[in-house]
């Protein structure tokens, strides 16, 4: 009886095992098996420029490629064509960190809204900033190209 029991404790053991180790691969096929689809140019650009990134996902979109991986604890998105040239890197950030005269734009011409998202967005010609701002029957999108003034970009009543 006591045999018996070990070796259903074995089994199931393994089992276990087993089943961690297909769940496993079918991830690691997931996350990594992608990147068969990117060109070697891309994946080159990309290793050259985010050598410590990880969690890293490919999506081909149009004409481009968009990575979306961790980068010293952010989550980033950057963007290549398909023959590797950098087109823009994305990331969300917290309002506080936009720039000072950027925040004081917000708080003194959409008193009545909340911020839901703010957007930082870096290529070879400078950043733009674009931020979501709701109420209770109106979303909008503002954008702001190297800290100048925000202009409308999206609006949409809900």
């Amino acid at each position: 009886m006591k045999q018996e029991t070990i070796t259903k404790q074995n089994n199931l053991s393994m089992k276990k095992i087993m089943i961690t180790l297909m769940l496993a691969s079918a991830i690691m096929t997931n996350v990594f098996g992608s990147e068969d689809k990117v060109s070697p140019q891309v994946l080159q650009a990309f290793n050259s420029k985010f050598q410590k990134a990880h969690t890293i996902t490919w999506t081909a979109a149009g004409n481009y490629y968009q990575a979306s991986f961790n980068y010293s604890g952010n989550w980033m998105y950057a963007r290549y064509t398909k023959d590797g040239k950098f087109i823009s890197v994305t990331r969300n950030v917290n309002s506080a960190e936009l720039p000072f005269y950027l925040q004081n734009c917000i708080k003194n011409r959409h008193a009545g809204y909340w911020i839901t998202d703010v957007v930082e967005e870096s290529n070879k010609n400078g950043f733009t900033y674009y931020i979501t701002l709701e109420n209770a029957d109106q979303k909008i999108v503002l954008k702001s190209k190297s800290g100048s003034d925000w202009v409308l970009n999206q609006k949409s009543d809900k």
